[in-house]
């Protein structure tokens, strides 16, 4: 019976009703087996009976002030005692009865018990999967308390808490959780109907592993962690870094402390220069292995540089990507393309730095190559051309460069500081003397096109300022010469 209820029975035996039969009200239940006495006259009979009944403590319950009239008058008592049948009498409940057969001890007539179960034994008011008087419960209740906490149960829901209280829950509702677009601080314990993730194992740092998918981002911001070693090793060994070889005595086979002069070269002579491999250390080809050049047009209408270079990708495969630490012979980084026009002019991106490459964009003096026109400087001063920076009083150096309106010469890849439906923003400058030394550890030289002349710098000599540095495009050298003469150069963006 449910929690706090007080049904009444009313019960009839051979003919005469005895009114008032009240259970008293139950917190707390347990089925149990139970023998029904019913005195008559002071004359005890006992019945067996198989009613599931329910109670908590087992007692008297007395039918105290109620009339009977007729033949059999007296005080009428109802005793609930725990045990099993004993065989000396029966009762039948057959399901959706509402009356009981009763064989009395050493009488062979059965007698006729009808209940009138009343309002208060409706379906509502039985425990589910419980049986009184052929009628089923259909109630939810709740055998004994339990032991958990409020902070268990979600917030707004009612529990039977250890010492059988209801109780209301405390756990937060947290709802849906996306982890890309969820700001979480602390320890938000609760409940989440669903955990979403669109991270990919390029956003997670190496070694790191969130819902099961493992990083391979490398987040370590230390630069020797970052950065390969320049030790020479064999083409296609694994590269090691810069900590690595600090901090180890033991290198990976491939790698070598005493240079071969068969291997450790600059990378400049190979088939395309006459190295026939003919042997001997005068005709032995560097065994650098240089960027294939990329034969189909790309690249040329994406709005952005990392569009660009996906679609160099699908159109040039792997030639549209160099990986220095499976074909260079030291510290060298991976480089990609990001156009190469139908005119051969192929602009390429150093994937350490961020950094653009041009092609080879002219052949002038530093001062156009540069857009220097200083008025402190005897050599620029009035000067207003400019092959790669932009801005100010400058004006385009190349004939049919339009910085007004984005349009930018194919050996810049169509590329500018004004941004097109078409074309992306890039921010181009003449390479400074660093530049060009951290592009060649990085194997600039194996990548780009047209690397056999010696390329302007933005550097100058500090001990003549006339002079300014050069890079030796097919041996990675540097020199310098006279800021007035013509030289060949490239544009770096960004």
């Amino acid at each position: 019976v449910p929690n706090n209820s007080s049904p009444t029975i009313s019960i009839t035996y051979c003919g005469r009703s005895v009114h008032c039969l009240k259970l008293p009200s139950l917190r707390t239940f347990s089925i149990l087996p139970i023998k029904l006495k019913i005195l008559l006259d002071a004359a005890v009979k006992t019945f067996a009976s198989n009613l599931n009944l329910t109670t908590l403590a087992l007692g008297f319950f007395l039918l105290a002030g109620c009339q009977n009239t007729g033949q059999d008058t007296g005080i009428i008592s109802v005793q609930i005692e725990s045990g099993t049948a004993d065989g000396t009498g029966s009762s039948v409940v057959a399901s959706g009865q509402t009356s009981v057969l009763v064989k009395p001890v050493g009488n062979a007539t059965w007698k006729d018990f009808t209940v009138d179960l009343g309002s208060d034994f409706s379906n509502t008011n039985i425990c589910s999967g419980r049986t009184i008087f052929g009628r089923s419960g259909s109630a939810l209740c709740v055998s004994d308390g339990t032991n958990t906490a409020a902070t268990d149960v979600l917030a707004g829901t009612y529990f039977w808490n250890s010492a059988g209280a209801s109780t209301l829950g405390t756990m937060t509702n947290h709802g849906a959780l996306n982890i890309n677009t969820t700001a979480i601080s602390g320890t938000p314990s609760g409940y989440y109907s669903s955990i979403t993730s669109t991270l990919t194992a390029s956003d997670l740092c190496t070694g790191k592993s969130i819902f099961g998918s493992a990083g391979i981002a490398v987040c370590n911001s230390v630069f020797s962690d970052l950065t390969a070693s320049n030790m020479y090793r064999n083409v296609a060994t694994a590269q090691m870094t810069l900590t690595t070889e600090t901090s180890t005595t033991s290198y990976a086979s491939g790698y070598r402390n005493v240079p071969d002069i068969y291997k450790d070269d600059d990378g400049y002579f190979d088939s395309t220069k006459g190295c026939g491999n003919s042997g001997g250390y005068k005709d032995t080809c560097t065994s650098v292995v240089k960027a294939t050049r990329p034969s189909v047009t790309c690249g040329t209408t994406q709005a952005t540089v990392s569009a660009r270079i996906a679609h160099c990708l699908t159109q040039n495969g792997a030639n549209a990507t160099w990986t220095g630490s499976t074909k260079g012979t030291s510290g060298e980084g991976t480089w990609k393309l990001v156009t190469r026009t139908s005119g051969t002019k192929e602009v390429w991106r150093d994937e350490r730095t961020g950094l653009v490459w041009s092609d080879i964009v002219g052949n002038d003096n530093w001062c156009k190559a540069s857009g220097n026109g200083l008025p402190n400087d005897e050599r620029c001063n009035g000067n207003t051309s400019s092959y790669c920076a932009e801005g100010g009083s400058l004006t385009p150096a190349i004939v049919g460069e339009n910085w007004t309106t984005g349009v930018y010469n194919e050996t810049k890849g169509g590329m500018g500081a004004v941004a097109t439906g078409s074309s992306p923003s890039v921010i181009w400058r003449l390479a400074t003397r660093n530049d060009w030394l951290q592009a060649e550890i990085n194997g600039v030289r194996f990548v780009l096109p047209n690397m056999l002349a010696s390329l302007w710098s933005a550097s100058v000599y500090s001990t003549n300022r006339d002079v300014a540095c050069l890079f030796n495009s097919y041996n990675g050298s540097t020199g310098g010469v006279s800021r007035f003469v013509s030289m060949e150069f490239r544009c770096l963006g960004r």
